[in-house]
């Protein structure tokens, strides 16, 4: 890795532990550095975002700027960057080099699935004379290649698997391990700060309303098909018994408790088939390195417009059968 700045110690005020007029007193940098040699541990600092973007190459490129200039206030003893690509058919590369990368990630023409990037620091810090380990790791995560994988798999699993589930899962995690938290503070606010600054691609709010009530689809179309069909077929009534025999009553009877249960059962398999189109819907989050990166985006964003339009044609059929309920109680009568 390259471009590494190295500060100079500063002779900044120390922290100090014990009595500070004790010829045993140390800083607190010195305690730590103590802790992490004599126990073998360091701490971690970890974070998951769950945003929705579209993550390009030179995206990349400049979350690697943004932690070399977080590193310049330090000096750095050693420094080791990897980047490792894997694709949706289970291959991978791994990089060794910002400029590595940047030329020949994405070249095999294979959607990517996943980005690593790990970061090895040795920093010494002021009034400390050992170099101390900081090592940062940072997952992306294509939502879109997850879940298409994932759609291929599960062809002839004979029930649906809820798509907007996926949209909890993170899209980028980030684990620091460090000695000293002021550091580790450091390069996580350098890396939210690049975060932040990305582009952020989002559903319609109506789509996002809709969705929050979409349990209540199924009962609101049963029962409201079979509110329907009970207004109309009381208006029937009076009509039909104006002649009133034992046979008739019992064929109206059978005819109305037939017709109202297909009407229920029709709004419960509607509802249903509605709740499951948006189901199928996702937010898009995705790794753009490559043209077949694009194309399985437009491919989703295509899947994801027809289950909109599934959807939008279901409640225009239960908006007719409600309009139509009454002339066929009618005709059905007759």
């Amino acid at each position: 890795m390259t471009d590494l700045q190295h500060a100079d110690n500063q002779n900044d005020q120390q922290v100090l532990l014990g009595d500070e007029n004790s010829q045993h007193a140390i800083s607190f940098k010195l305690a730590q550095v103590f802790y992490d040699e004599i126990t073998g541990k360091s701490e971690r600092l970890s974070e998951e975002f769950r945003s929705s973007f579209v993550l390009s190459k030179e995206n990349i490129n400049q979350l690697h700027q943004s932690i070399i200039e977080s590193t310049s206030k330090y000096t750095i003893a050693s420094a080791i960057a990897s980047f490792s690509v894997e694709y949706m058919d289970n291959s991978s590369e791994r990089f060794s080099s910002i400029d590595r990368f940047m030329m020949h990630a994405g070249n095999k023409v294979i959607p990517v699935e996943e980005v690593d990037i790990s970061y090895n620091f040795l920093v010494i810090l002021p009034h400390t004379q050992k170099p101390q380990e900081y090592r940062i790791n940072l997952r992306f995560m294509s939502r879109t290649a997850k879940v298409e994988n994932m759609k291929q798999e599960i062809n002839d699993v004979p029930f649906s698997i809820p798509l907007s589930q996926f949209e909890n899962k993170y899209t980028c995690r980030i684990s620091i391990d460090f000695v000293d938290m002021t550091v580790a503070r450091a390069f996580m606010s350098a890396v939210i700060h690049w975060i932040d600054s990305l582009e952020v691609i989002d559903f319609h709010p109506a789509i996002k309303y809709m969705r929050s009530y979409l349990k209540y689809v199924p009962i609101v179309c049963q029962y409201g098909l079979l509110a329907i069909g009970v207004f109309y077929s009381n208006q029937q009534i009076e009509l039909f018994f104006s002649n009133i025999t034992a046979s008739s009553s019992s064929k109206f009877i059978l005819v109305i408790l037939l017709f109202n249960f297909v009407l229920f059962n029709l709004g419960k398999y509607i509802g249903y088939k509605i709740e499951w189109c948006f189901n199928q819907l996702y937010q898009l989050s995705y790794i753009n390195f490559s043209a077949a990166d694009v194309q399985l985006a437009r491919d989703s964003i295509s899947s994801v417009r027809s289950n909109l339009k599934i959807s939008a044609g279901y409640i225009v059929i239960t908006v007719i059968l409600a309009f139509i309920s009454s002339g066929v109680v009618s005709f059905v009568l007759s």
